[in-house]
């Protein structure tokens, strides 16, 4: 064995040891729950027109969240089935569309959203 493969293999050797000790300083995440307090309450918004299929399997979803800092609210746009009486089942809150209204401001919104830069808007 020559003196450069010694020096290789005690350098391979020392390299090693090194990866192994910084493996083992590293932090280990603790199983503890997250806790959200930094985090804004939130409104979640759900369109709904006859979805009283569709509603319960979402609104379900949404109460087996971990986070829970939220608000649910129903658009229900004129349903004929019993989405809003779903939707109350689950504690969400419903509004009832007033038909053009809603329209008009869905229109106005898509018109601002081809000419803005932000690409963000809020409804009043």
């Amino acid at each position: 064995m020559s003196i450069l493969e010694a020096i290789n293999l005690i350098a391979g050797f020392l390299a090693l040891v090194v990866g192994i000790v910084m493996f083992w300083s590293l932090p280990v995440p603790s199983p503890q729950k997250r806790e959200y307090t930094k985090l804004p309450f939130i409104s979640i918004i759900i369109p709904a027109r006859n979805e009283a299929e569709r509603i319960s399997p979402l609104l379900e979803s949404l109460q087996k969240q971990s986070f829970q800092s939220f608000e649910i609210i129903v658009v229900d746009d004129d349903s004929t089935d019993n989405t809003s009486a779903i939707a109350v089942e689950y504690g969400a809150k419903v509004v009832q569309s007033r038909g053009e209204f809603w329209c008009w401001k869905i229109n106005g919104l898509l018109d601002w959203s081809k000419t803005s830069q932000r690409g963000v808007a809020l409804i009043p």
